[in-house]
């Protein structure tokens, strides 16, 4: 009898506890929601820092769109070149290099947090869709009464 007994543990009741434990994985994961967060910060992180991958700046997409519709112009006097100067830009950029050269991990951990923000909405949408969309096919595959 005990030789029947671990045969049917080692061939029956093992295999489906792994595989419960392998189906449960989704449910664990929601029990804890900052995981989503990680995932979202790991990911950016590989495809930026480890793949070289970057995400352009709006604004200077909208410029370099705009310099291209510009026709070229003549060569400003300086007093011109001075009154269109944007010094709040200069200071901003000024700031910025500052702290990206000083404090470089404060730097990352900022833009990594930044970009997780911006990810958190992707993974809930997606999160979302997922929920619907299966449910939604169900209902479109559902049998009929015209058979």
């Amino acid at each position: 009898v005990s030789i029947h007994r671990s045969f049917t543990y080692f061939c029956y009741t093992l295999p489906l506890s792994i595989l419960y434990s392998f189906l449960a994985i989704p449910k664990r994961l929601f029990v804890h929601p900052p995981i989503w967060f990680l995932f979202a910060v790991f990911i950016r992180y590989i495809g930026k820092h480890v793949l070289g991958g970057e995400i352009p700046a709006l604004d200077d997409l909208l410029e370099a769109e705009a310099k291209a519709d510009e026709p070229p112009e003549e060569k400003p006097d300086l007093a011109s070149s001075i009154a269109s100067t944007n010094f709040l830009a200069m200071g901003t950029n000024f700031v910025k290099n500052f702290i990206k050269t000083n404090f470089p991990v404060l730097a990352l951990l900022f833009t990594m947090l930044k970009d997780a923000r911006t990810d958190m909405f992707v993974i809930l949408c997606g999160f979302f869709v997922g929920l619907v969309f299966p449910s939604g096919l169900l209902l479109s595959s559902s049998v009929s009464d015209e058979l």
